[in-house]
Protein backbone atom coordinates (compact mmCIF):
# COMPACT_ATOMS: atom_id res chain seq x y z
CA UNK A 1 0.00 0.00 0.00
CA UNK A 2 1.24 3.37 -0.77
CA UNK A 3 1.71 6.30 1.69
CA UNK A 4 0.50 9.82 0.62
CA UNK A 5 3.19 12.24 1.57
CA UNK A 6 1.99 15.99 2.80
CA UNK A 7 4.06 18.68 3.10
CA UNK A 8 2.51 20.93 6.96
CA UNK A 9 3.76 24.01 7.65
CA UNK A 10 3.33 22.96 11.52
CA UNK A 11 6.98 22.05 13.35
CA UNK A 12 6.24 18.28 14.34
CA UNK A 13 9.28 17.36 16.37
CA UNK A 14 8.31 15.13 19.15
CA UNK A 15 4.84 15.74 19.36
CA UNK A 16 2.78 12.34 19.69
CA UNK A 17 -0.39 14.05 18.20
CA UNK A 18 -0.52 16.93 15.71
CA UNK A 19 -3.68 18.75 14.61
CA UNK A 20 -3.02 20.83 11.27
CA UNK A 21 -5.93 23.64 10.92
CA UNK A 22 -5.75 23.95 6.85
CA UNK A 23 -8.85 23.53 5.19
CA UNK A 24 -6.71 22.97 1.80
CA UNK A 25 -5.21 20.09 3.47
CA UNK A 26 -8.45 19.15 5.26
CA UNK A 27 -10.15 19.03 2.04
CA UNK A 28 -7.14 17.14 -0.20
CA UNK A 29 -7.14 14.25 2.51
CA UNK A 30 -11.15 13.66 2.61
CA UNK A 31 -11.91 14.64 -1.08
CA UNK A 32 -8.90 14.25 -3.20
CA UNK A 33 -7.43 11.30 -1.34
CA UNK A 34 -10.70 9.83 0.31
CA UNK A 35 -8.86 9.04 3.33
CA UNK A 36 -10.58 8.54 6.09
CA UNK A 37 -10.08 8.17 10.07
CA UNK A 38 -7.14 5.08 10.69
CA UNK A 39 -5.62 5.96 7.34
CA UNK A 40 -1.95 6.24 6.96
CA UNK A 41 0.02 9.46 5.39
CA UNK A 42 3.49 10.36 5.99
CA UNK A 43 4.08 13.91 6.98
CA UNK A 44 7.05 15.86 7.34
CA UNK A 45 7.75 19.82 7.61
CA UNK A 46 10.66 20.23 6.29
CA UNK A 47 13.21 19.60 9.16
CA UNK A 48 14.82 16.28 7.35
CA UNK A 49 12.05 14.13 8.92
CA UNK A 50 9.26 12.21 7.76
CA UNK A 51 6.42 11.10 10.11
CA UNK A 52 4.40 8.45 9.81
CA UNK A 53 0.90 9.13 11.21
CA UNK A 54 -2.37 7.71 11.44
CA UNK A 55 -5.56 10.01 10.81
CA UNK A 56 -7.57 10.49 14.18
CA UNK A 57 -10.21 12.73 13.33
CA UNK A 58 -10.90 14.77 10.37
CA UNK A 59 -13.61 17.69 9.48
CA UNK A 60 -14.61 20.23 6.95
CA UNK A 61 -11.06 22.66 7.96
CA UNK A 62 -9.28 20.33 10.12
CA UNK A 63 -7.32 16.96 10.63
CA UNK A 64 -5.71 15.48 13.66
CA UNK A 65 -2.82 12.75 13.21
CA UNK A 66 -1.24 10.70 15.72
CA UNK A 67 1.87 9.95 15.16
CA UNK A 68 3.45 6.36 14.80
CA UNK A 69 6.85 6.65 13.75
CA UNK A 70 9.83 9.41 12.69
CA UNK A 71 12.71 8.74 10.61
CA UNK A 72 15.07 10.37 8.45
CA UNK A 73 13.85 11.48 4.59
CA UNK A 74 14.90 9.64 1.95
CA UNK A 75 13.57 12.25 -0.56
CA UNK A 76 16.61 14.47 0.18
CA UNK A 77 18.52 15.36 -2.95
CA UNK A 78 22.12 14.13 -3.06
CA UNK A 79 23.45 17.11 -5.23
CA UNK A 80 22.96 21.22 -4.23
CA UNK A 81 21.26 22.80 -7.59
CA UNK A 82 21.94 26.72 -7.57
CA UNK A 83 19.88 29.06 -9.43
CA UNK A 84 21.78 31.73 -11.42
CA UNK A 85 20.96 34.69 -13.69
CA UNK A 86 23.05 36.43 -15.82
CA UNK A 87 22.09 40.11 -15.60
CA UNK A 88 22.05 41.63 -19.33
CA UNK A 89 23.54 45.27 -19.75
CA UNK A 90 21.10 47.35 -21.31
CA UNK A 91 22.83 48.88 -24.95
Amino acid sequence: MRLHRFLIAETIGKQRQIAVHSADLASQIRRVFRLKKGDLVILFDGSGSDYECEIVESDERSVTFLVLSAGRSRFIPARKIYLCAGIVKKG
